[in-house]
């Protein structure tokens, strides 16, 4: 009779122990899957305290999501010791568990659950491979299907709406209202109860005209205001739910106006400055929505001559009148500019100049940039604005010549406000990956600085024969914003390098000092009081002395609720602070008024 050899008994012996459920030699080894889990997770959380740029941490968790998935699944579908069945129960649960997810998450899923439910997915498959050889071949299976669908189903409860400046989810219970939800049937309540409101006739010169300011230079002049907050804090006036819009405020007397979304309508908004009370608003029918902006006009209104001047994130430019609200004209500027719209709407503030209303439209690179009649609608001139851009025109004054300055993703232009010519082009070296959404400020006469995620640039620029020749001073990536605004005082920048606040040496690009974690937010100068108020990602205001020696915090408080993107106001003695859920107001303390 012939013997069994050691190895067929040592094979026998080896199924026998799968079959009765032992630990040894029960699937793969885990720690392919376990290093990929591990990297993932340490990929994106380094850039974040490295304080790299938004758009850096974004690639990196990509690129980190892409190597955890291709990379597990190689190993999951091509390890030998892996039995067939479980192979194709984990394929079954992932695509089956995604799909049904697809389907049944909530509207603004897509991509948002995907960022945020894929690596919950694969950090559990690893953690079940861990635990794999401690199960009996009958447990293993559905411990696997349960992992896998567990997160799938975990994240089916929750609602994404947007992310943060550091693309994290921002996510809600799926069965609680949206924001704009409470709002629009808080408006419903009130307009049953309060009787329509009165419009006086009056008009005012515009002290806070529109984006950024007079000069949208970001800088609040004339502004004395007591800068120890914890012996004068600021004094709540009203606050008020508004719709979702990353528009901030313009003011002129006692209107405030500003834009918000209003379910599947688009409304210029009037506000009596002193109560939050609407006086009234302008509708129209359009909806954008991003995944990670979210719902709601992008610009900020300008008001100038009575009127006031209005863009729509689908791209119509309206001018209405101050006092009533009522129509002047309309202009479906994407639709003449032939432009597709953009990822994020559009999202240039008008600029009202020699009786001009200009605007960036998209479309061709060379005729993007469009100027209107102000009075009329009529169109005046179309220039070169470049392909794409998130900035707002601006006007400088160089060597007594009025030139119209505007940031797009091929660099810095100038063109003549009065004809739309091109005056002069600069490309900074130091270009980032996305379209600027800053504005450019000037540095000194003939001296410009001009920021992205990509860096900081300083030029000069000079006549040269007939035309003029713009020239890199210096590149510096000590600051590196990106809707985060920054503001120049006494020679020094203050800004936010990716979501941390800094200072910088405006002559030389250097940095002074990086401190202060206040999100992506935005800051606005108070030059007479030497100090900064900065509107914080998470709602808070903040104010700090300008300061280049170090940083300085004078008081801090929770001025709203909510995600924070919109620019700050201070005029006539008052601070305004919106964002997609809420507006409020602030008597600011003048201490000359205490004396």
């Amino acid at each position: 009779m012939e013997h069994p050899s050691a190895a067929a008994l040592s094979g026998s012996a080896e199924r026998v122990f799968h079959h009765t459920g032992g630990t040894a030699k029960t699937g793969a080894r885990p720690w392919p899957a376990l290093v990929l889990v591990a990297a993932f997770w340490i990929a994106r959380a380094v850039p974040r305290a490295a304080g790299a740029t938004m758009f850096a941490q974004f690639m990196t968790q990509m690129a980190a999501s892409a190597v955890l998935v291709l990379g597990f699944l190689g190993w999951w579908t091509f390890h030998r010791r892996i039995p067939r069945g479980e192979k194709l129960a984990g394929w079954g649960a992932l695509v089956g568990g995604g799909v049904a997810a697809g389907f049944l998450a909530p509207a603004q899923g897509g991509f948002a659950l995907a960022l945020a439910s894929v690596p919950w997915v694969f950090t559990l498959w690893g953690l079940w491979a861990l635990v794999a050889a401690r199960l009996s071949p009958a447990a293993r299976r559905p411990a696997l299907v349960l992992a896998l669908l567990a997160p799938w189903s975990a994240f089916l409860l929750i609602r994404f709406e947007g992310v943060t400046g550091d693309a994290r989810p921002v996510m809600h219970w799926r069965w609680t209202p949206t924001s704009e939800q409470v709002y629009l049937e808080e408006r419903a309540r009130e307009a049953a109860a309060e009787p329509a409101p009165v419009v006086t006739a009056s008009v005012a010169e515009a002290e806070w005209p529109g984006f950024r300011g007079p000069d949208r230079s970001g800088e609040a002049r004339g502004v004395h205001l007591a800068t120890d907050w914890d012996a004068h804090p600021p004094k709540l006036l009203w606050r008020r739910k508004v719709g979702p819009a990353w528009s901030s405020l313009a003011l002129a007397g006692e209107r405030l106006l500003t834009q918000e979304q209003r379910g599947e309508t688009e409304a210029v908004l009037c506000l009596d400055a002193s109560t939050g009370r609407e006086l009234w608003s302008h509708l129209e029918t359009a909806r954008f929505e991003d995944e990670q902006g979210g719902p709601g006009p992008r610009a900020t209104p300008s008001i100038a001559d009575g009127r006031v001047f209005a863009l729509g994130a689908t791209g119509r430019l309206h001018a209405l009148d101050l006092v009533t609200g009522e129509r002047v004209w309309t202009r479906d500027v994407a639709a003449e500019s032939k432009a597709t719209l953009p990822i994020w709407g559009f999202a240039s503030s008008p600029l009202v100049v020699g009786g001009r209303v200009i605007v960036f439209a998209g479309g061709d690179a060379e005729t993007s940039l469009r100027a209107y009649d102000a009075g009329t609608g009529e169109p005046v001139w179309q220039g070169p604005g470049g392909a794409d851009s998130y900035s707002s025109p601006q006007t400088f004054e160089l060597e007594g010549a009025t030139q119209l300055l505007f940031a797009a993703n091929d660099g810095l232009r100038a063109v003549d406000p009065a004809t739309g010519a091109l005056l002069w082009r600069f490309a900074p070296e130091a270009h980032g990956m996305l379209p600027p959404c800053l504005q450019p400020h000037a540095a000194g006469p003939g001296r410009f600085l001009v920021a992205g995620e990509g860096g900081t640039t300083a030029l000069e620029v000079r006549r040269e024969g007939e035309g003029w020749r713009a020239t890199e001073l210096w590149s510096s990536r000590a600051l590196k914003p990106t809707f985060d605004d920054f503001v120049l005082h006494a020679g020094f920048l203050y800004g936010f390098d990716a979501g941390i606040f800094c200072c910088v040496d405006a002559s030389s690009g250097e940095r002074r000092w990086k401190e202060g974690r206040y999100g992506y937010g935005q800051v606005l100068l108070v030059p007479d009081a030497e100090a900064l108020l900065v509107a914080a990602e998470d709602g808070e205001a903040v104010l700090l002395a300008a300061d280049p020696g170090g940083p300085r915090e004078l008081g801090r408080f929770q001025a709203i609720t909510g995600k924070t993107w919109n620019h700050p106001v201070i005029a006539g003695g008052r601070l305004f602070l919106r964002n997609g859920e809420e507006l409020a107001s602030y008597a600011l303390v003048d201490p000359a008024s205490e004396r």
